[in-house]
């Protein structure tokens, strides 16, 4: 019988013992894939002006699990990234393995659903459910992700700068996944619409969502339900027992807003 992938009942279970897993390929591999898209946020040594704006991409990483994908972002130096899945203790091996690595933690941790991601966002920012960066009183807190605004504010017209740095709070340069589109795909095609339209309303207009799969035809779509442009930037071939057997890959998507 299939596991429940989609069924948060499953992922309770399997990280009350599971500590650290890699879906499809190592992160650093899939980090070898990513990182030509991160270049648009990398200034040039003379491009001191955009230099902060562009240095700090907001990154979301989607079904972060036990993986150890955060931990390749921060080694390169992007500090910005969340790392979200609706299982807290997903949450709590996540901080374990960043803290193992560095001694700290530095990348932020929300619950939530990727088919609702700005409602479960805001709520999330809210509640203890959102974790921040720790703070050290050597160097500040580096985190600018962070709101206090309420749903009054960031709802009421008359206050429009706050609402505008409410929904920045909520959007991203990049979105990953690993695996993660193929989950919500196990529930049926509408729960995979769900999370596309969820993604969309939490990427910027020049931003992308890189997606693993091992599916060849993962965001095949009906084009009203498909508010991105979509291309295969990368075939993982998967290891072979023997020689003879056939070739399987898994497949990198590249998703933009249209």
């Amino acid at each position: 019988m299939p596991a429940d992938f989609e069924k948060q009942a499953y992922w309770h279970d399997r990280f009350s013992s599971e500590t650290s897993f890699e879906w499809l390929t190592p992160s650093a591999t899939f980090m070898s894939i990513i990182e030509p898209h991160l270049r648009q946020w990398t200034p040039s040594s003379g491009d001191f002006k955009t230099k902060a704006r562009k240095s700090r991409p907001r990154i979301l990483h989607l079904g972060s699990g036990t993986s150890d994908l955060h931990t390749c972002f921060r080694e390169r130096g992007y500090l910005d990234v969340t790392n979200a899945d609706y299982e807290p203790l997903a949450l709590d091996r996540g901080r374990q393995i960043e803290k193992d690595v560095f001694g700290d933690v530095r990348t932020k941790y929300a619950l939530v659903d990727v088919t609702r991601l700005r409602s479960d966002l805001m709520s999330s920012s809210r509640s203890s459910s959102y974790s921040h960066p720790e703070r050290n009183p050597d160097r500040g807190n580096t985190d600018t992700g962070s709101s206090s605004e309420t749903d009054s504010d960031a709802d009421s017209s008359s206050n429009w700068p706050r609402k505008r740095r409410y929904e920045k709070t909520h959007t991203f340069d990049l979105v990953v996944d690993k695996g993660t589109a193929d989950a919500v795909s196990c529930g049926g095609e509408e729960h995979l619409r769900n999370m596309v339209r969820s993604v969309r309303d939490c990427v910027t207009p020049d931003g992308a969502w890189i997606s693993l799969s091992y599916s060849a035809s993962r965001f095949d779509l009906p084009v009203e339900h498909m508010p991105f442009d979509v291309q295969v930037i990368a075939k993982v071939p998967t290891a072979k027992t023997r020689p003879t057997d056939p070739d399987i890959y898994y497949w990198c998507y590249l998703l933009r807003p249209r």
